[in-house]
């Protein structure tokens, strides 16, 4: 995964935005786990780090479940409506 970090150039980048004010701010977004030790010098090689677990957690904290309940019945009621047509 480390081998990512890099993917995201910013030299070749400035190669067709030469008119920034300022300079991009890198994220690096990744499907896996990135454990505590790994994450500060992750973060120095690929700017913000976001996985997966810690995605989730952030927005974990501010779910309204009453809103995941409602969202969960109507798509049940719209794969039911698909099903028997």
């Amino acid at each position: 995964m480390d081998t990512k970090f890099d993917d995201l150039n910013l030299k070749k980048l400035f190669k067709w935005f030469d008119a920034a004010v300022v300079d991009p701010v890198r994220l690096f977004a990744t499907p896996f786990h990135i454990v505590d030790a790994v994450l500060i010098e992750s973060s120095r090689e690929a700017g913000f780090v976001f996985d997966r677990a810690r995605i989730v957690g952030a927005f974990e904290r501010y779910l309204d479940k009453s809103k995941i309940e409602d969202y969960d019945e109507e798509v049940r009621s719209l794969t039911l409506e698909v099903l028997t047509e």
